[in-house]
């Protein structure tokens, strides 16, 4: 009740900052957990099933999330979009759609069985693959009503409600290791917790926002046609995501996939940020769009910070990767350091290419999005193909796994500079520049420092983080002052609405 008193008394502006923060605080706490326990299950399964078995295991989950990326229809961007300012329209669409994704999970499954049997895979790779696609259906109705209730800012049952659906999953995997279950039981973990998330999120929705499960044609077509765009970029991300994997799959040994899928592992850590930027800025983003002198500002200022978090986590991966990979998964996943090397320069350019794709796509420029994206899954998808083999031929072991790294790091490199000479002064400013490029000169720093301090062992890796904070912080590369400055006024506005609302209630008194 207090919460609603102040945000009333307040003025509206002030009130949304505060919305947001309390919002962005209670998901990065949840995605901290989440992601903490899906990584630890992660660096334990490569350990646990050995090369051969882990290469199975992450063709068969890639496999199903490539096919079942085509039943998202775009729907949760659309509600991200439109949700925030009328909630009452989700009923009008909800229904229909799901219905839709039905009737579609039927063809995908019959599909991709029939993909994992060209690739001369056995039955229990084939039984994996279906059961991640039912686990790929559940997640893909629960991210919709999970889309629901962030648009309408309500997250904190929510991420309770992640937290304890990841513990279960965790629990079903260690479980299925300790009795040495079958293929398909790992699978069946997300089957089980994602269901249990679902039923639980679709009831959150129901009594968020009054949903309701109707059948409305002409919503359900207007609302399809109108996230069109969104779903033809979805399919291209999601098909881009893991598309690498399914081409290993089918032309290389399982072996060589469980080496790249290690890598691609660790090198997750570094994507804590996605989901953040997804849920958290791009409601954001929405509300300043119309604006352009806000949107700019907000778009500036993401890049920058972006920038400043991405660019030493892919250094500190790049730097570590033996250190990681063998203390991790032991001396057997030796031949995957070289596509974790390959991998680390990956992350600032995902980042970059995830904020500019919200920023144009919440302006109402989707469809250029849509071309950048399918260009990129076209280009990606083609080079895995025709240079896998050759790169394994010439590499020796893991050579797969760096070729893949490498078709990716220059994809994505590709997409970032595409969006952003497409977005020009909209995203791009002096200081940001400015903050970028003496980045990119302290990490080479460290770099030619780290190459030259080899005899030194395991011990420059702390050394190459002081270095490297000390050239950030020296040069104010990395705006702390600025930080400093933002959480004091977050505070000021907290405790000032705190006193209104407490001034309010007294006189109303």
């Amino acid at each position: 009740m207090s919460d609603v008193a102040s945000d009333q008394a307040v003025p509206q502006g002030q009130a949304d900052r505060r919305i947001a923060v309390r919002n962005a605080v209670m998901v990065t706490g949840s995605l901290l957990m989440t992601w903490s326990i899906a990584l630890l299950i992660r660096l334990i399964l490569p350990r646990s099933l050995g090369p051969d078995l882990f290469g199975q295991y992450s063709f068969a989950e890639a496999l199903a999330v490539n096919g079942f990326g085509f039943i998202g229809f775009g729907i949760d961007m659309y509600i991200q979009k439109e949700i925030p300012l009328r909630p009452e329209h989700a009923t009008d669409f909800f229904g229909g759609v799901q219905l839709l994704r039905l009737i579609a999970s039927a063809i995908v499954l019959v599909v991709t069985a029939l993909l994992a049997r060209t690739g001369s895979h056995d039955a229990d790779v084939v039984i994996t693959v279906l059961v991640f696609g039912v686990s790929q259906l559940f997640i893909t109705f629960a991210a919709s009503c999970a889309s629901l209730l962030y648009a309408s800012r309500s997250v904190g049952r929510l991420s309770v409600l992640n937290i304890v659906s990841k513990l279960l999953w965790a629990a079903i995997i260690g479980i299925s290791v300790w009795r040495h279950a079958p293929l398909w039981a790992f699978a069946g973990a997300a089957v089980v917790s994602e269901g249990v998330r679902l039923v639980v999120l679709f009831r959150l929705s129901r009594t968020v926002l009054g949903l309701r499960l109707r059948v409305d044609a002409r919503n359900t077509l207007l609302a399809l046609k109108s996230s069109f765009p969104f779903y033809i970029t979805a399919i291209g991300v999601t098909l881009y995501g893991k598309i690498d994997v399914a081409i290993m799959g089918m032309q290389v040994s399982d072996r060589e996939v469980g080496f790249y899928s290690a890598a691609t592992n660790i090198s997750t850590l570094a994507m804590l940020m996605a989901p953040l930027m997804g849920w958290v800025l791009t409601p954001q983003i929405a509300r300043a769009a119309p604006y352009p002198a806000e949107f700019k500002a907000l778009m500036t200022r993401s890049l920058e910070w972006t920038l400043a978090v991405a660019i030493p986590l892919g250094l500190a991966l790049g730097l570590g990767a033996d250190v990681i990979m063998h203390a991790v998964y032991g001396s057997r996943f030796d031949p995957a350091v070289g596509a974790m090397r390959a991998l680390s320069p990956m992350f600032a350019a995902v980042y970059v290419s995830m904020l500019c794709a919200l920023g144009l796509s919440m302006s109402n420029r989707a469809w250029t999005v849509t071309k950048v994206t399918l260009l990129s899954f076209v280009v990606n998808g083609t080079l895995n193909f025709f240079l896998l083999r050759p790169s394994l031929r010439l590499l020796g072991e893991g050579g797969a796994g760096i070729c893949a790294s490498t078709v990716w790091v220059g994809t994505e490199l590709l997409v970032a500079g595409t969006y952003i000479w497409i977005l020009g002064s909209e995203v791009v400013d002096r200081r940001n520049v400015r903050a970028f490029v003496k980045s990119i000169v302290a990490s080479a720093i460290v770099v030619a420092m780290h190459l030259a301090t080899s005899r030194l062992g395991v011990l420059r890796l702390p050394l190459d983080l002081a270095v490297y904070l000390a050239l950030v912080l020296g040069s104010g590369a990395v705006p702390f002052s600025e930080l400093r400055g933002s959480v004091a006024y977050i505070r000021r506005q907290r405790a000032g609405g705190s006193a209104v609302a407490e001034e309010t209630k007294s006189s109303s008194g």
